[in-house]
């Protein structure tokens, strides 16, 4: 399981909450320009947002993923929750993909490098929940 904080009635709750599926990507160490890019309220929507490149499996049948990104949770939303201003949105995570490296990780309202880890030592449930 996982959960993610979306701000009250943003386009990304909206999206989340109307779909089975959605990917939280986890950004590398170097990809803070996109991070305060997706941040922006007043960014474009949709694909059109970031050039083509941008994106990996862009297929009707798939989500979109962030090119670069060092991992990607496939999700579908179990649960949504008030809190405060935002809403927990709690998700079962039904395919996992690390490809190592650093992420961006977010600490005291700053971006930091965290710590790398190669893809051989991350462990995650595939969609029938059995440890690969």
């Amino acid at each position: 399981m996982v959960c993610v904080m979306l701000r009250a009635g943003s386009r990304g709750l909206r999206a989340v909450a109307g779909s089975g599926v959605f990917v939280a990507n986890s950004l590398a160490a170097g990809q803070e320009p996109l991070a305060r890019h997706f941040a922006r309220r007043t960014r474009p929507s949709g694909l059109g947002q970031l050039p083509p490149e941008a994106w990996l499996g862009v297929r009707a049948d798939e989500v979109p993923r962030i090119s670069g990104a060092v991992a990607w949770l496939e999700c579908s939303p179990e649960l949504t929750v008030p809190v405060g201003d935002h809403e927990l949105v709690v998700a079962r995570v039904v395919a996992a993909v690390h490809r190592g490296g650093a992420p961006l990780v977010n600490f005291a309202d700053e971006l930091h490098a965290g710590p790398s880890a190669s893809a051989s030592t991350f462990r995650h449930a595939g969609r029938d929940g059995e440890e690969t």
